[in-house]
């Protein structure tokens, strides 16, 4: 009896133990047959590329003026709203005229006086020269009335030059703008006694066309110089970027260069002229110069998304011809949009992981998905292709022979159908003969994952659960 027992304990021991070893090696298989984890990816393809160079810049004032005043007087009228457009000899400041109008009648009165008194010179000149001739007066009496009728005729001429300067002060009583510009505050009000040493009573600034200041390297002259030497570039565009991200609509032209490098900064200082219709550049304003060869050449682009950067620079993920994901180090140069011009690195065609990043492992396969970028913004648009397998494409681009998106697909039309190898869409509960048995849960309009389903790309960020993968089995 004792026996027996023993021997059932014993067969039901090895029984638990079979039994997990079997347990540890399915769980061990299962691991090894986990899926590779799904990407997204996109094609490296080349755009026509032109050569830039940005730098930061500031926008200044052609001309400006500071207003003074060149007489003294009591300010009576201001003729402008500060900060306003003044137009050119457009009044600005009156100041009390009458102490000058009195000065210009005095002088005019002189004038007269003077005027009198040279006929008078005249009359004695030429009785005196009589007289001298019938010998009745001395020559040296004759050289007086001589004497006396220029001096007469030089005190008319200080008369004249006296109403000529009282002419000039009553006109600086009025003080008009020099130019069209923009005007700035008053520093005295109406009311106050003003004279020319008083400073500054405004300042006005000119905006059309206006000077775009910035600086370039001394290693960008050289090549500049190498390239076009002291001439005028041929293919060199000249534009501005706004402080608000938006591109000047006119371009300018290189105006200045100044003829020495500053030893402290190792720069020189280049000067464009912009022409401002629209007031649109403001004196003091910070802009981004951008210089642009108008020669352009292929250079391969890829999306932002796909960049990752670390210590060593900035690297991407290349899916092979196997699916396999390798790590690579790029060199970036300029970025358009959404995209950056690859210098090295990469070459056209090759293929580049640009979503699922965190989910791959170096040297490990991946399940890639073509998608499609809008260089622009960078957004991605899913695009299933009949037969085209890694063929990638990047907004409008697609090339000759492939197979565009049917009519049907569900990511362009949001149809309903439900079509074989492909996720199903739908607004209610999915028929019975489109799901397996275990499948009974309704889809609110996202794609539902079958056994005869195949994966869709960029339809979640997140691995399928295994209930969803295992349904059906």
């Amino acid at each position: 009896m004792t026996a027996c027992y023993y021997q059932r304990m014993l067969s039901l021991t090895v029984c638990c133990m079979c039994l997990l070893i079997l347990t540890a090696c399915s769980g061990s298989g299962e691991q090894q047959q986990q899926p590779a984890p799904d990407v997204d990816v996109v094609a490296v393809h080349e755009l026509p590329v032109a050569n830039k160079w940005d730098a930061v810049g500031r926008v200044d004032s052609k001309d400006i003026v500071q207003i003074k005043s060149r007489v003294e007087g009591f300010l009576l009228e201001q003729g402008f709203i500060e900060g306003d457009i003044v137009e050119k000899d457009q009044v600005l400041f009156k100041i009390d005229p009458k102490p000058f109008e009195a000065e210009l009648l005095l002088a005019k009165a002189n004038v007269e006086k003077t005027q009198a008194a040279l006929v008078e010179a005249k009359l004695n000149l030429m009785r005196g020269t009589q007289l001298y001739a019938g010998k009745n007066i001395s020559k040296s009496k004759l050289d007086a009335y001589t004497s006396t009728e220029r001096q007469a005729a030089a005190e008319v001429d200080a008369a004249k030059a006296r109403v000529y300067s009282a002419t000039i002060n009553l006109g600086y009583t009025t003080i008009s703008a020099p130019f069209k510009g923009r005007i700035s505050k008053i520093t005295y009000s109406v009311g106050n006694l003003i004279s020319p040493s008083s400073g500054t009573l405004a300042t006005i600034y000119s905006i059309d066309p206006i000077y775009v200041y910035f600086t370039v390297d001394e290693k960008d002259v050289v090549t500049y110089r190498s390239k076009w030497g002291y001439g005028p570039p041929p293919n060199l565009k000249y534009m501005l970027k706004l402080p608000n991200g938006e591109r000047y609509k006119l371009e300018g032209k290189l105006d200045f260069a100044q003829p020495f490098i500053n030893k402290d900064t190792g720069t020189v200082e280049l000067r464009c002229i912009f022409p401002n219709p629209d007031n649109l550049l403001i004196s003091g304003m910070y802009v981004s110069v951008i210089v642009e060869d108008a020669e352009k050449k292929n250079m391969p682009v890829i999306p932002q998304s796909a960049v990752q950067q670390n210590q060593s620079g900035y690297t991407v993920i290349v899916v092979d011809k196997n699916n396999i994901a390798t790590s690579r180090k790029v060199t970036l140069g300029m970025r358009l949009d959404a995209m950056w011009v690859v210098t090295s690195g990469v070459t056209t065609g090759e293929r580049i992981i640009v979503e699922g990043l965190q989910k791959v492992q170096q040297g490990k396969p991946v399940t890639p998905h073509n998608v499609t970028i809008d260089s622009k913004t960078g957004v991605i648009t899913k695009r299933p292709k009949k037969g085209v397998k890694g063929a990638v494409f990047f907004s409008g681009k697609e090339p000759a022979g492939s197979v565009a998106p049917s009519e049907d697909d569900p990511q362009k039309n949001g149809s309903p159908k439900t079509f074989k190898n492909k996720t199903s869409w739908t607004d209610t509960a999915p028929r019975k003969d489109q799901l397996s048995n275990n499948t009974q849960e309704p889809v609110q309009k996202t794609p539902v994952r079958t056994k005869s389903i195949s994966r869709q790309s960029n339809t979640s960020n997140e691995m399928p659960s295994p209930s969803t993968t295992n349904s059906g089995s």
